[in-house]
């Protein structure tokens, strides 16, 4: 029984990490630049930079939006599959790999709940009335905060596969050959 929980906790938080580590890279690095790109490319839109970046920034900010909400619920799942992982294989290194785990996933959390409700509120404000330099250095740091994510979602990656290797350390391994 413990066994099937600890495979079904581990999966759902393979599935998590790989929904928020894929979104950061497939929104950010091809959705945005497409959406600009055809934009850009539209005959009806042709020659008015202003009307591309709004309607490309809209879909974007869109994208990003439900995406906000997906990665809070991304990172709850992330925490209590962690959680029972640890709880299901007690071990001082599962323990501590989950601690460090689940400690990176909280500032990931806490990010995340910084840009869907605090910094995306003021960055719609700067664009309504259109004061373009805040808007400009908001964007900014919401595109540095999302690149951030990125090498941390990899470290907790890292992390959980050194916790479920936990029991078949290179040491006991060659050890036992």
């Amino acid at each position: 029984m413990n066994f099937w929980l600890s495979v079904a906790a581990r999966w759902v938080q393979g599935v998590a990490l790989s929904l928020w580590l894929g979104g950061v890279i497939a929104i950010g690095a091809l959705a945005a630049p497409a959406a600009f790109h055809v934009t850009r490319a539209h005959a009806a839109l042709a020659g008015n930079l202003a009307l591309q970046n709004d309607i490309a920034g809209a879909i974007i900010g869109q994208a990003f939006r439900n995406f906000n909400v997906l990665c809070i619920v991304c990172g709850v799942l992330l925490l209590l599959s962690g959680m029972a992982v640890a709880r299901l294989r007690p071990s001082p290194r599962v323990r501590r790999l989950t601690v460090i785990s689940s400690v990176v996933t909280l500032i990931l959390l806490g990010l995340t709940v910084y840009l869907q409700y605090a910094l995306f509120p003021v960055i719609d404000a700067a664009k309504l009335q259109q004061h373009w330099p805040l808007f400009d250095r908001l964007h900014h740091l919401y595109v540095g905060i999302t690149n951030a994510q990125l090498p941390l979602l990899l470290v907790v990656a890292w992390v959980i596969s050194l916790r479920d290797t936990a029991s078949t350390s290179p040491v006991s391994t060659l050890s036992s050959n």
